[in-house]
């Protein structure tokens, strides 16, 4: 994928700025698909090179900005590995309960590094929501650790404990209503934690 990359975006002649390309692979085809280019950086991305190089990248993106030439570091961050952990189904579901505040308050004591993206409304479709077409996403988690390993741990003890409940669409109305008003505290809007 990396090197398709490279060939991509050398081919387009793009050669000073941050990008991201979202890539699909499919097993059975043992096929790379490209979805997306952005000629951009993306936010969801931006803390995971400070996480593993210490470098900021909205410094390197005003560096560019202003002709200044960007002088980041490499492998000096806190960690060797960190990844942007996409929550996503692929069934429509109606969203019975997100975390509460003091649920949050608790991973992020565990994990002092996260960045949290909860894109999900307690008593919503996530087809409500802005979505691909394809499947259907409620939030990121964007964490560091020392290897693959070792985040997708991480990854999952997250998940786990922020207690978002999804209930299939067409469920009981009854119990929807009352995980959502459990999880009252989080159902104004979306959150953004770091």
């Amino acid at each position: 994928m990396a090197e398709m990359a490279r060939r991509l975006m050398g081919g387009l002649g793009f050669d000073n700025g941050l990008f991201n390309i979202e890539m699909m692979y499919d097993r059975r085809e043992d096929r790379i698909a490209i979805i997306e280019i952005n000629p951009r950086m993306s936010s969801q991305f931006a803390d995971l090179y400070e996480k593993v190089d210490g470098t900021n990248a909205y410094k390197v993106l005003l560096d560019i900005g202003t002709g200044v030439r960007p002088s980041p570091k490499h492998r000096q961050g806190r960690y060797q590995f960190a990844a942007s952990c996409v929550l996503r189904t692929f069934d429509d579901c109606v969203v019975a309960a997100l975390p509460s505040v003091d649920r949050l308050a608790e991973l992020e004591q565990r994990h002092p590094d996260i960045r949290l993206e909860i894109h999900a409304r307690a008593g919503r479709k996530l087809s409500d929501e802005l979505q691909d077409g394809t499947s259907f996403r409620y939030g990121i988690i964007s964490l560091g650790g020392r290897d693959r390993a070792d985040v997708l741990r991480r990854f999952k003890a997250c998940r786990a404990g922020l207690g978002i409940v999804l209930l299939p669409v067409g469920g009981d109305r009854e119990n929807i209503a009352t995980a959502a008003m459990q999880a009252a505290p989080m159902t104004g809007a979306d959150l953004y934690l770091s």
